[in-house]
């Protein structure tokens, strides 16, 4: 067996290119990492041999783990093996952490000298002053001749980010993860800025003054870290750079951002904050663009539980406390338990499933579990039985299934007409260039450029299939993890999973109509706690990760709720735990229509 075989076997190209902070491109639809890329024209994949290769469909190059290291680091093919079997650990089949002793940040700090300051002030447009406040303060350094600063975990530093001679960025020694660069503490009701670029934040600290709440991501793959760092009742500046790897980067920060977040206007045609203050922008400018930053986010609502140690007394199961609920809901089930003739609790519980499935992710709770926050989101399973009132009780979710309604009517009218236009086009177009791409009249050039164009015409039409398939909902009836998983990633991860006979959900996440009768509730196990998720599937391939937030309202008979509690699976994985039951009794016959008209009042409505 060769040492390059073996190595491909320790660090295939995906754990590759997540080494070198490029994980956010090690998928088959990417922009490409080697050029400003507009478009996706970059894939990871697997060839029939069942290797993972590279290829950027606009020529920057292809080929395997040794090729892509080649073109990120700029190295000869000999260069880039020896590299490449170090990162692997190959070398005499010693692991590489094995003969790498810690790592040494005082020593490159320590050759950062006078003629590096000057370097660096006049390149970047930072005073003097300003850099050799970075050196004696040991956040900046030189690591084999190249700018660099510390990585650091649990305030010790463990590794550097340094620049490449290609302008590209890497992580020193092996095996240590992506970490942003931190300046100060982030102060709770303070502002935070933050900032992707490594420039762009040197730039403000040195043009502000200011030497606390700076975060620079150094990439968009800390995103979601950053954002857990930051207190939620701070406001968090964005300095976006004016291109698109900017525009996502910005996304993937207000999808993960519990607090306000505000975007600062960086002038067209400036790329980026540094590239703006080298072009004269001053300090007034920048507090300028601050005092008139664009709000993008608003900050989740937040809902601070108290709780009591002294309560230590175990809580005896009861009627429905309808004194809980607030003045107009409590009116609301009153009434529509006196309509439909059934106790108030079914309409009740449904009352609060609904509730809860209208807020989704916008409230956050806080103290109601120990060491995390949740949501409002309940799953909500009444247990009556047959002909007493469930359908009747689920009228209390007639709102949001009207709303659902309303913007179903409106997808019909406006958007899908548009979307089928452009597939009708857009699969004429493909055709057009498989013809020419097959064609060996076809310069090779031409060719390229037109296999590039076809990608992102594949890339499109797959997006208006599944938004045509997946029409914008607010809540969903009787459904499989697959389909629920396409819903939650069509309506922003959030649902309301709602059916007035719920018999063929409970068997589903029972799983009675699968072959080997597995269960099929992981993706309700994380739906519930709100945490990320991921469905893999043969038939439908790989879902990605995403954040479900699923609330529940199933009415069933009561022999299936007992079957769902009785369940050894649901019951030591969780499922049971997360759910809020309750069986309506009632004592005869069912009450029949005793010819009383009865309605809800108009204030009820």
């Amino acid at each position: 067996m060769s040492d390059i075989f073996l190595a491909k076997q320790r660090l295939p190209l995906p754990a590759l290119m997540h080494r070198l902070g490029l994980g956010e491109h090690a998928k088959k639809s990417a922009r490409c990492p080697f050029h400003d890329d507009k478009h996706n024209s970059f894939s990871v994949y697997k060839n029939g041999s069942g290797e993972f290769r590279f290829k950027c469909f606009a020529g920057c190059g292809e080929g395997d783990e040794i090729n892509f290291l080649e073109l990120h680091e700029n190295l000869s093919r000999r260069d880039a093996v020896k590299r490449y079997l170090e990162m692997a650990g190959v070398n005499a089949a010693t692991p590489h952490s094995a003969l790498t002793p810690a790592f040494d940040w005082q020593k490159c700090n320590a050759a950062f000298t006078e003629k590096h300051v000057e370097q660096l002030a006049s390149w970047r447009k930072f005073s003097p002053e300003f850099v050799r406040e970075l050196r004696d303060n040991g956040q900046i350094g030189i690591y084999n001749g190249l700018v660099a600063f510390p990585v650091s975990n649990d305030n010790k530093v463990v590794g550097t980010h340094f620049r490449l001679k290609s302008g590209k960025w890497n992580y020193e020694p092996q095996g240590i993860n992506s970490a942003p660069l931190i300046f100060g503490e982030l102060v709770p009701g303070e502002r935070v800025q933050c900032f992707e670029s490594t420039w762009d934040g040197l730039d403000y600290l040195d043009k502000s003054g200011e030497r606390c709440g700076v975060v620079i991501t150094r990439g968009s793959g800390n995103t979601k870290f950053v954002t857990a760092l930051i207190p939620r009742n701070c406001t968090l500046y964005l300095w976006t750079q004016n291109d698109k790897p900017g525009e996502d980067w910005q996304r993937k920060i207000c999808e993960s951002a519990k607090c306000l977040v505000k975007r600062v206007k960086i002038p067209v045609p400036h790329k980026d904050l540094n590239d703006w203050t080298r072009a004269g922008a001053t300090t007034e400018d920048l507090v300028a663009a601050m005092v008139s930053a664009e709000v993008i986010r608003e900050a989740v609502t937040i809902a601070v539980v108290e709780t009591s140690q002294a309560t230590t007394e175990a809580v005896e199961p009861g009627l429905f406390p309808l004194d809980a609920l607030n003045a107009v809901m409590r009116e609301i089930a009153k009434q529509s338990a006196d309509v439909y003739q059934i106790k108030c609790e079914l309409p009740a519980m449904a009352g609060v499933a609904v509730m809860a499935g209208a807020i989704g992710k916008e409230v956050v709770v806080q103290g109601a579990v120990s060491g995390r926050d949740t949501h409002c989101n309940l799953y909500v399973i009444p247990g009556a039985p047959k002909s007493y009132g469930k359908n009747a009780a689920a009228s209390m979710a007639a709102p949001l299934r009207d709303a659902s309604n309303e913007i179903a009517k409106s997808f019909r009218e406006t958007e899908r007409p548009t979307l089928l236009t452009e597939k009708k086009v857009s699969e004429k177009r493909e055709q057009g260039l498989v013809k020419n791409c097959a064609d060996d009249k076809t310069a090779e050039s031409e060719r390229q450029e037109k296999q590039v164009e076809l990608a992102k015409i594949q890339k499109r039409l797959d997006e208006i299939e599944s938004l045509l398939t997946w029409p914008p909902t607010y809540l969903v009836g009787n459904a499989t993890s697959a389909a629920l998983t396409e819903i939650l990633k069509r309506n922003g991860e959030t649902i309301f999973s709602f059916s007035p006979e719920a018999g063929e959900l409970v068997r589903i996440a029972l799983g009675k109509f699968t072959k080997d009768k597995a269960a099929d509730f992981d993706l309700f196990l994380s739906g519930y706690t709100v945490e990320s998720a991921r469905e893999t599937r043969i038939s439908r391939g790989d879902s990605g990760d995403f954040v479900p937030c699923i609330s529940v309202l199933w009415f069933c008979q009561p022999f299936l709720l007992r079957e769902l509690f009785t369940n050894e699976e649901a019951l030591e994985r969780g499922l049971t735990a997360r759910v809020l039951p309750f069986i309506v009794e009632h004592e005869g016959n069912i009450p029949e229509d005793d010819g009383i008209v009865r309605c809800v009042t108009d204030s009820a409505r």
